[in-house]
């Protein structure tokens, strides 16, 4: 009797065992397609150039990381940098650049980036998907965000809408 109510014991704790595993490695593989919504801090480091009146050229890098509202799953806990140049006439900022993130295993996302606002107000854009590394191997999407400016550095804070399809 002992070792018939011993074995169902062992047989329940292999099925759960056996199902919380399955549950979880469902969780760590990545959809086929999907939505997040991340905020993301950045900082840049570069140089303005006067090129006339009221007109500078920024070259630089961005460099931030994001996490995502659910705390798991794509675009959670990944380091981003944004190499581009800003045309700033009379206020109005036109970035064109190229971004990579990198997640925590290391895997990547890049794409184009292109953004425009006022000068001390918000500022708005894409990364555009072009490609990634591992998981992300042949990734299309875009990231959109929208930032505002805070500290006295240079410093942004942005909320993004990202979505993505890989093949």
């Amino acid at each position: 009797m002992k070792r018939a109510a011993y074995a169902l014991e062992v047989m329940a704790v292999a099925a759960i065992v056996s199902l919380t595993s399955s549950v979880g490695a469902e969780e760590s593989q990545l959809p086929r397609s999907g939505t997040a919504h991340v905020h993301s801090g950045w900082a840049g480091i570069g140089e303005a150039k006067e090129v006339g009146k009221n007109h500078l050229v920024w070259l630089g890098t961005y460099y931030g990381t994001s996490f995502n509202d659910t705390g798991k799953g794509f675009m959670n806990q990944v380091a981003w940098i944004c190499h581009g140049a800003s045309n700033i006439l009379d206020g109005a900022i036109a970035l064109e650049g190229f971004c990579t993130t990198t997640d925590a295993d290391g895997d990547q996302v890049f794409g184009s980036n292109r953004g425009k606002g006022q000068w001390g107000d918000v500022f708005v854009g894409a990364v555009t998907f072009t490609g990634g590394t591992g998981k992300y191997a042949g990734i299309q999407g875009a990231n959109a965000y929208r930032c505002n400016a805070v500290g006295q550095s240079g410093q942004l804070f942005c909320t993004n809408e990202v979505s993505y399809k890989l093949p």
